[in-house]
């Protein structure tokens, strides 16, 4: 321990950034030296290999120099310190991260904390084990990734969700739609992918809806609220559904050159196309990717042809 201590501190930090959360947390309770490194290290990843479990040290969230974070797996969040700052924090990552905190909401602290973040990715995420305020909000965030398990739906999930991002201008958002979208501001909004799945009484049946169900999922704010998009590719059939539902939210988009439609032939057609595409009054190229069987092929055929703007379709 001694020799490494005695080593300059830019190498300190390059050697204990490759450590995992558990014996890299292990340094800082056995020398104080150990606790300044942790103010120049520019990228910590704390993986789900070192079954971290427990609370960690505070001195992560006042770290000055910090340029990335990644959060794995077995990592819990319930409170912040109140002088937590990343002032140098541009790209951050959660990997099956839960927040446990509502009356606080250590998520919503988390990204205040956060000035100048660019980039943020919740990936392999339930937000029904989540407790927090529902709120996703940063000035200066630029990309946003939520990709939530959708292999089975821990249910019910009656919150809303609200997305405060002016600046965003990238989204990759994949989640079963909540109650409602109660603010989606996406004003700088290029390029979204979405892949949304509704739910009907709040439970996730693995099928699509059928005629008569009351639908608990609402859309509408969220299919509004990507209206200045240029660049949109819908990765799911269970997409498709979504936006026939609630074809009546679909805006005009002005913007909307390129359009890519993601279809793996699982039975539901597409009765939201003409919907779309009859907004979408400059629309220059279609990317259709998957089975191209249809089981409704004059809603398809009809729109097309009359659709003479188009100049390629794939």
């Amino acid at each position: 321990m001694d020799r490494i201590s005695n080593l300059p501190d830019e190498l300190i930090s390059r050697i204990v950034s490759f450590l995992a959360a558990k014996d890299a947390a292990s340094l800082l309770v056995l020398s104080r030296r150990f606790r300044n490194v942790y103010t120049i290290i520019q990228d910590l990843v704390f993986d789900d290999r070192a079954k971290f479990q427990g609370t960690f040290t505070g001195l992560i969230f006042t770290c000055k120099t910090l340029n990335k974070l990644k959060l794995g797996r077995e990592i819990v969040i319930s409170l912040l310190l109140q002088n937590a700052l990343l002032p140098s924090l541009k790209t951050l990552i959660f990997e099956s991260v839960r927040f446990c905190n509502l009356d606080d909401c250590a998520f919503q602290a988390f990204l205040l904390a956060c000035p100048v973040l660019k980039e943020l990715t919740i990936d392999g995420m339930y937000w029904e084990t989540w407790k927090w305020s529902g709120i996703v909000s940063s000035r200066s965030l630029q990309r946003l990734t939520i990709g939530r398990e959708l292999i089975d739906f821990k249910g019910p999930d009656p919150q809303n969700i609200t997305f405060d991002t002016p600046s965003l201008a990238y989204l990759d958002y994949g989640d079963f739609v909540p109650d409602g979208y109660t603010i989606v501001n996406f004003e700088s909004l290029v390029e979204a992918r979405l892949n949304l799945l509704v739910m009907v009484d709040r439970r996730w049946r693995g099928h699509f809806s059928e005629d008569g169900d009351i639908l608990s999922s609402n859309a509408t704010n969220l299919i509004q609220g990507i209206k200045h998009v240029q660049i949109l590719e819908l990765s799911s059939p269970y997409t498709f559904e979504t936006l026939y539902l609630f074809r009546d939210a679909i805006p005009v988009f002005e913007k909307l050159h390129h359009l890519t439609m993601t279809h793996d032939d699982t039975g539901f057609g597409w009765r939201f196309l003409p919907f779309l595409l009859n907004k979408a009054p400059n629309l220059k190229t279609l990317v259709i990717e998957g089975g191209l069987h249809c089981l409704e092929p004059d809603y398809v055929c009809r729109c097309l042809s009359g659709y003479s703007c188009l100049l390629s379709c794939f």
